[in-house]
């Protein structure tokens, strides 16, 4: 079903809503009290547990050197702690604090409600056509680059 060009033109709008929309609820928030790389590594925090700089830099795509500036801003914030890596002496294994969970959670909650209000307001045909589209978008996202033949 349909040609280069076609796939083309869908991956383009594609990546267009998937960066437009989470730009578009962030500006939304009121109280915003992270900048986009902080929230990103918080939410790696709760949602996969502790970790070592390396690791969380590779989640993120960043170097390491980036992601100790982003996790000493966390941690001054008192979102995340710091502890002796059992595995490597000189190192650490940053993990979110129960604040650093309550703040991305409650965060998370308030970006959800204008999307809630959203969805309200489409018909049942077009909530639908979103249903519809949902698993294939996921298992887009979940994708490596050795999957999609980009490695």
């Amino acid at each position: 079903m349909g040609d280069v060009d076609d796939d083309l033109r869908l991956a383009d709008a594609l990546v267009m809503v998937a960066v437009r929309l989470p730009r578009v609820l962030r500006a939304l928030d009121e109280a915003p009290q992270l900048s986009a790389s902080e929230a990103s590594a918080l939410a790696v925090l709760v949602h996969g547990g502790a970790m070592n700089i390396g690791t969380l830099a590779r989640h993120e795509a960043v170097r390491p050197p980036s992601m100790t500036r982003t996790v000493t801003r966390l941690e001054e914030k008192r979102l995340v702690r710091r502890r002796p890596d059992p595995l490597d002496g000189r190192g650490w294994v940053i993990e979110a604090s129960a604040r650093g969970r309550r703040l991305l959670l409650e965060g998370h909650a308030r970006k959800l409600e204008p999307l809630v209000a959203w969805l309200h307001d489409l018909d049942d045909g077009q909530k639908q056509q979103l249903m519809d589209a949902l698993p294939v978008l996921q298992a887009m996202s979940m994708l490596t680059t050795t999957e999609t033949g980009t490695d």
